[in-house]
This record gives structure tokens, sequence and C-alpha cells, in this order.
């Protein structure tokens, strides 16, 4: 694989979570608002699962960059 592709797809992967963790965050707002509690709890569950895998994947493409910056 391409070191360009793999670039590409952890920024991609990166910004799907964080996309992930607003909109989970919008919902929570909206379900909290509307008293509905079991749902708001649904969604900040995912929240906190979104918000971890994004600094996981995160953490993964700044290793990968400093990998390809000391191979070359």
């Amino acid at each position: 694989m391409k070191p360009d592709f793999q670039l590409r797809t952890f920024v991609f992967l990166e910004r799907l979570w964080l996309v992930g963790a607003l909109l989970s965050v919008c919902c929570v707002v909206y379900f909290l608002l509307t008293k509905d509690n079991d749902s708001a709890l649904f969604f900040f569950l995912f929240f906190i699962m979104s918000a971890v895998i994004y600094l996981i994947r995160k953490r993964q493409r700044k290793r990968h960059e400093e990998f390809l910056k000391n191979k070359s």
C-alpha cells in the first residue's frame, strides 16, 4: 500500500469518528431537553466510545507519520 493512501485513510477514519462523537453530543443534548434519559444515556455511551476511538486513531496516524519521516 502506498504511504500517501495510508495517511489519507487514517485521516478519513479519524475524522469519521470525530463526526460521530459530535453527532452523539448533539443527540445527548436533544434527548436531555426532551426528558428522554434512556436515549441520552445510550448516545452518551456512544460519545465516549467514539471519542476514545478518535483519540486512538489520531495517535496511530501521528505515529505512522513519524515512522514514514524516519524511514525516508
